[in-house]
C-alpha cells in the first residue's frame, strides 16, 4: 500500500504545517524548511492541491513537492 497525502493544514500550528496521510499519520513540518512555501501568503498556501496523493502543489507556484520530501523532514 502506498501512503498518500489526504489534506494539508496551514492554520492550526504556528510556524508549521500539518500533512495528513492516508495511514493516519500526521506530519508536522516547519514552514521554514521549504523557503518557497514560506514566501507564499497564508491565503496562497491554502490554495493548494494534491496530485495523485503523492505531490503537493500550489496555484501560485510552479514547483511540486513530493511526499518523500516531507517524510524526510519528519
Amino acid at each position: 500500500m502506498n501512503v498518500e497525502m489526504k489534506k494539508v493544514d496551514f492554520s492550526t500550528y504556528k510556524g508549521k504545517f500539518a500533512i495528513y496521510l492516508s495511514d493516519g499519520r500526521v506530519i508536522l513540518t516547519p514552514v521554514g524548511m521549504f523557503p518557497d512555501i514560506k514566501k507564499l501568503s497564508l491565503k496562497e498556501r491554502q490554495q493548494y492541491f494534491i496530485v495523485e496523493g503523492q505531490y503537493l502543489a500550489f496555484m501560485k507556484q510552479p514547483e511540486m513537492y513530493p511526499i518523500t520530501d516531507f517524510l524526510r523532514v519528519a
